[in-house]
């Protein structure tokens, strides 16, 4: 991986996913009376992209934009939805925070994530001890405490679905089937 990106970039990071590594570069485009912030994707699976299209993450309208603020702001939002379907992230480079400031967002969200899933375990119910019979892996979630996730049963486990243990209802965010076990 390369270690000096581009000055366009406010924030250059690494996402290492099961499936596949990549490295995202922020950028501030201004359009008409917005700020925009895009992001790319510079490297996948360590190879250089070039031309590589840009997809908008937020717009900000003028006269709230204060660069500096707005920004950092932004750059240290990012590393919350580190994990799930972008992957875990790695901070690379930036121009308006530290990789500290980066890692210690990281680790706050780290240990909320395992408290929630701490929380979670407590909530095992039937539900989840019936499908982990039927081996579709349930875990709990870190994005609540009633909610696990296991292999989607309605779609031979290729992918997954949540299941929430106060209701006992299996739901498939691909599908829109629903279920509900009795208990």
């Amino acid at each position: 991986m390369k270690n000096n990106y581009p000055d366009r970039y406010f924030l250059v990071i690494y996402f290492h996913h099961y499936l596949v590594d990549s490295v995202r570069g922020y950028f501030v485009q201004k359009n008409n009376d917005h700020f925009e912030i895009h992001h790319q994707v510079i490297e996948f699976d360590g190879d250089p992209l070039e031309n590589e299209a840009s997809v908008l993450e937020f717009s900000i309208p003028e006269e709230a934009y204060r660069e500096n603020e707005t920004l950092r702001s932004i750059a240290l939002h990012l590393p919350k939805r580190s994990g799930g379907f972008d992957g875990r992230m790695r901070f690379l480079q930036s121009t308006v925070i530290s990789e500290a400031e980066f890692n210690d967002v990281l680790e706050t969200e780290d240990k909320r994530k395992e408290t929630i899933r701490e929380k979670a375990k407590g909530n095992r119910n039937a539900v989840i001890d019936l499908l982990e019979k039927q081996g579709y892996n349930p875990m709990p979630s870190d994005a609540n405490e009633f909610v696990w996730t296991a292999g989607c049963k309605f779609h031979g486990g290729k992918h997954f679905m949540f299941i929430d243990t106060r209701t006992n209802i299996c739901s498939c965010p691909y599908g829109g089937k629903r279920e509900h076990f009795g208990g």
